[in-house]
């Protein structure tokens, strides 16, 4: 490869165009039906659950908590759709009232180990942590969870005296399935009385009364009878004959809730592939005529670049913010192109392809020629899928199915597309090898003490070489920023060593403890950590050689990808006894993973901060432009790939006004381009690649 000296960077990329992928959480949207052909074993092969074809592969993962995987059984599949074959990423059975195969009622005689099954609300008073097995005592009952119990979250997390939905097996009183409610549905005001078994139904509308809603409601058929303490919800769209409803109830068909569900829900046999909802994530570039937010709205969308069709039975989401230009959305569309849902995401769904991230894991499924669509079993356990075009760096000769891969991707409206994939050690894909650390990891904290060539700094001790650059003469007592070579054990070794401003130390007035900033890569996380249960990362984590405990106070943002091991985040913490709390990890854009570049004449920097030294933190200033820094920026020689390194740094490369200057810059999830690192153009070489 020849290197030229440059100023200006053209970047020239080709994306060629790739399916849509069936979008959910990480293993894809659901599907519910009963088994009318499998491959004569819990195993790879052909499946028809529902009325819809499924392809299960080597990494497809089998459940039978709820009894065998067989013809004429219940079953849930999560799965992706590419070219239009559903992938399944998981299969599990589940307890026949999920398939509506004796009535619908939780009373259906499916023991599932002895005595019928109840469905109920009651307030919380105490319980076991989510996955483990133990006792939950509910309403005064105790009942107890197993390996099989299933938990939703979706109105927060467990808390003692919150309420909770419930089903168990009565006589032992084992939990099937537990989820937190609001509290309005235990406050015997609206909706069931507490500790009041109901059964339940899912059915298509035939008719319903208007205005109140209270009166004979029709449902596949049946009546049922909807009082003033009745409960109705519409989270699944308004209620119109015809559409899918979920009927609770008591005694003789006295309803106590009647909720919207997605259309599946009522078409558990024959059901056309075009029922199947597929989800995708996106940036929104226009919304309908009109639209001011309402929860229902006819008109066209352009999300993620794909033209999208909403009426006035999709459902409208803003959780997490306004539905509006720029926002990040999710959709489930269907085949015929109308949106069901379409709801505000957080922004690092949809990543703009201005930095990267990587991850390790078994290779599930790899692609002809190895360009196309990869499955990746990441070192948590969780599948993912990512894409591999022509522009993707595929350094080695050969990968097989179950090979342990390093793949460096980023986000483009929701798919993750790969910049580089590679084979690397199997031990790091146990999750017992220790991540490739190739980000510059450092912290900004005060020095706490000398000795020697022995810095303490923020709590660790840090070892200066020969090799060290110093600045600014640091003293104790001083706001420093310590970049260092991780090690095995303290102390770890100096690559450079700069006296700042205290701000920079998070010093705050109100809080007794200095709060300091960590940025490094993630060695080790909790035990039986999850990234979907967030009760899993309370624990001990890992990070750029320092052990830091989080508790229930602990803040967590995965703003730019997820945690794994590998991941590059930043960390603030405080420190007291020789124990580092984390108050708040967050994933981080790394100096050198920023993927846009702007060359121009600096026509103003961050200024002066009074003590001679300039505060890099501030705005700067290209071709008229401002940009302003990201707390961890990199200034110095970019030589390379533009990959940052460390020891290399030197304070005669910092950019000067009226010189010109090349930025390495991201784009932030609140849409503002941030500096991650600058050094003067005329001593940056980069490869020139022709396309």
């Amino acid at each position: 490869m020849k290197y030229i000296k440059v100023l200006f960077i053209l970047l020239v990329s080709s994306l060629s165009l790739i399916p849509v992928l069936a979008y959910a959480d990480s293993d894809g949207p659901e599907w519910r039906g009963v088994i009318t052909q499998w491959p004569g074993s819990a195993g790879p092969g052909l499946w028809v659950i529902g009325g819809v074809s499924f392809q299960a592969t080597t990494g497809t993962f089998f459940e039978q908590n709820h009894g065998g995987l067989t013809v004429g059984a219940c079953a849930e599949v999560k799965y992706y759709s590419v070219n239009g074959v559903n992938y399944a990423t998981s299969i599990s059975s589940e307890s026949s009232y999920y398939c509506g195969q004796s009535g619908g009622g939780y009373g259906d005689g499916d023991n599932d180990g002895g005595g019928s099954e109840g469905s109920r609300y009651g307030i919380l008073q105490s319980f076991t942590t989510p996955g483990s097995a133990g006792p939950w005592v509910i309403g005064g009952t105790t009942f107890y969870a197993t390996a099989s119990t299933r938990y939703e979250m979706d109105d927060g997390g467990f808390t003692t005296g919150g309420c909770v939905e419930y089903t168990f097996v009565s006589g032992s009183n084992r939990l099937l399935e537990v989820g937190s409610e609001p509290a309005y549905k235990c406050s015997g005001g609206s909706g069931p009385t507490p500790g009041t078994s109901y059964s339940h139904i899912y059915g298509v509308l035939n008719s319903f009364p208007s205005g109140t809603l209270v009166g004979t409601w029709v449902v596949s058929g049946t009546a049922y009878t909807a009082s003033s303490t009745t409960h109705f919800e519409q989270k699944h769209g308004p209620f119109f004959v015809g559409a899918c409803v979920e009927v609770k109830y008591t005694g003789l068909n006295s309803a106590v809730e009647i909720s919207t569900e997605d259309s599946y829900k009522c078409m558990l046999s024959g059901a056309p592939v075009s029922d199947i909802e597929t989800k995708f994530a996106g940036i929104i570039t226009a919304v309908p005529a009109g639209y001011t937010g309402q929860p229902q709205f006819a008109g066209q969308w352009t999300i993620g670049g794909r033209a999208i069709t909403s009426d006035l039975t999709t459902r409208l989401s803003s959780e997490h913010g306004p539905l509006a230009l720029n926002a990040c959305a999710e959709v489930e569309v269907n085949s015929a192109g109308f949106a069901t849902e379409i709801k505000t995401e957080r922004p690092y769904k949809c990543g703009t392809a201005t930095y990267h991230n990587s991850d390790f894991g078994d290779a599930v499924e790899v692609p002809t020629g190895y360009r196309g669509v990869w499955i990746i079993r990441d070192t948590d356990g969780i599948t993912k899928t990512y894409h591999a075009d022509g522009d993707a760096e595929i350094p080695d000769s050969s990968y097989n199915p179950g090979s342990c891969v390093h793949v460096e991707y980023y986000i483009l409206n929701g798919v993750h597309r790969i910049r580089k994939i590679e084979n690397d050690d199997p031990a790091r894909c146990s999750n017992s090898g220790q991540p490739i650390n190739t980000a510059i990891t450092r912290v900004y904290a005060v020095v706490d003490g000398v000795a020697g060539n022995l810095w303490t700094v923020g709590g660790v001790q840090y070892q200066q070489t020969g090799t060290t650059v110093v600045e600014n003469n640091p003293q104790v007592g001083d706001c420093v920023k310590a970049t260092y070579t991780v090690g095995t054990t303290p102390p770890y070794t100096l690559l450079k060593l700069e006296k700042e401003d205290a701000y920079k130390c998070q010093v705050s007035q109100s809080v007794p403890t200095p709060e300091y900033k960590h940025y490094g890569t993630i060695e080790a996380l909790p035990v039986g950590f999850s990234p979907t249960l967030t009760t899993t990362w309370i624990g001990d984590w890992k990070i750029g050689g320092i052990t830091y405990k989080t508790d229930a106070s602990t803040s967590f943002r995965q703003e730019y990808g997820f945690f794994a091991v590998g991941s590059y985040v930043e960390v603030k913490y405080i420190t007291a006894g020789g124990i580092f709390t984390a108050t708040r990890i967050e994933t981080h854009v790394a100096p050198g993973a920023g993927r846009k570049y702007v060359g121009g004449i600096l026509t103003d920097r961050p200024d002066s901060n009074g003590n001679g030294q300039v505060d890099d933190w501030d705005d700067w200033v290209v071709n008229g432009t401002t940009y302003p820094s990201d707390p961890n920026i990199e200034i110095g020689d970019l030589s390379g790939q533009v990959s940052l390194n460390a020891a290399g740094m030197s304070a005669v490369a910092t950019p000067s006004t009226g010189q010109a200057v090349l930025l390495q810059i991201y784009r932030g999830t609140d849409g503002q381009d941030y500096v991650i690192a600058a050094a003067p153009a005329q001593s940056t070489y980069l490869p020139v690649i022709f396309k």
